[in-house]
């Protein structure tokens, strides 16, 4: 049988899931409890058609059990009731048990649920956020791109001033010599 990690890991995560294992229909503590309840009923429905068939030895165990002399068919209510009580007992405790787990079960499948739609969630954010980031790197690039361009015409410009700047001939003799005192 192959179970999904999801429904094991539910099993260690959950203190009252660890009454029973995963895909175990009862504890083992319940298990002997219903084995031994069933025994004992299975004994008493014995001893009462024992004693209702009067078959022979069966007082000798009947004397065994209870004190004094007892007729067997004094025994036949008792050992009914007894039967019958031990066998509700049996039918309640596997009533519970299935009621427990169908409740378990539909916790577990209400939490997967919710894991799903946080998936869901999850990559859709996560596909927002590669969009919003793939968006913003073509902006940064576009950026460089204008950067690099802005920056060569501010060199071109530079050069272009200090070309213009630069007094030829006379003049710069003039300019620099102008601020030189002799």
């Amino acid at each position: 049988v192959i179970r999904d990690s999801d429904s094991i890991q539910d099993s260690y995560n959950h203190p009252e899931s660890m009454l029973s294992y995963p895909g175990q229909l009862l504890s083992p503590l319940m298990t002997t409890l219903l084995l031994l309840l069933i025994l004992l009923s299975n004994v008493a429905w014995s001893f009462a058609f024992l004693a209702s068939a009067k078959i022979q030895g069966t007082n000798w165990i009947l004397a065994l059990l209870t004190p004094g002399e007892v007729e067997p068919a004094s025994f036949i209510p008792i050992a009914l009731v007894i039967a019958i009580v031990f066998q509700l007992i049996v039918v309640f405790i596997l009533l519970w048990d299935k009621s427990r787990k169908l409740a378990l079960r539909s916790k577990l499948q209400a939490e997967r649920e919710k894991r799903k739609d946080l998936k869901a969630e999850t990559k859709e954010v996560k596909k927002e956020f590669k969009e919003q980031t793939s968006q913003l790197t073509e902006e940064k690039t576009s950026l460089e791109s204008e950067n690099q361009q802005l920056s060569q015409e501010k060199e071109q410009l530079q050069a272009r001033v200090e070309n213009t700047e630069k007094p030829q001939g006379k003049l710069r003799d003039f300019l620099t010599g102008f601020g030189r005192k002799e």
